[in-house]
């Protein structure tokens, strides 16, 4: 883009970092994004920060997810079903149980319906609950 003296946009760095996260090239996806701040006129939106999140849950990295989760609780972004859940993807798949349901009852809380993923018993965080909770999860 540069050498034809295109400018990259948002949409454009939204979708490396998506492609990215496609492939769990979460460092790659970080590098990205770092470069979305350098460059003038472009502000990362919440959709370039989900897919940073993605790349991260699917590269394992639960501690980064949540770190970008803050960036964009701090800069006032609106938070959605695909934030919440990208960012619950890294935890139950970091071993954060505890802290990928917290994340989930506070999406509830802001009344955030979750996604198709998280609704139907959650199978990202169901098995990273202690056996005594996820036995306990279907009953009345």
């Amino acid at each position: 883009m540069r050498k034809e003296k295109i400018r990259p946009n948002d949409v454009s760095f939204n979708s490396v970092i998506g492609a990215c996260a496609s492939t769990a090239r979460w460092k790659d996806a970080l590098a990205v994004l770092d470069q979305c701040y350098r460059e003038p006129g472009v502000v990362p939106n919440i959709y370039i920060y989900t897919n940073a999140m993605r790349a991260c849950a699917k590269g394992g990295q639960s501690k980064r997810a949540l770190s970008l989760l803050k960036v964009v609780k701090d800069k006032g972004l609106p938070l959605d079903s695909y934030c919440y859940t990208a960012v619950i993807d890294a935890c139950a798949k970091g071993g954060m149980w505890k802290k990928a349901l917290s994340l989930l009852d506070e999406m509830r809380a802001r009344g955030i319906a979750p996604t198709e993923s998280l609704s139907l018993s959650p199978p990202i965080v169901l098995p990273y609950r202690p056996a005594a909770m996820a036995d306990n999860v279907n009953k009345p």
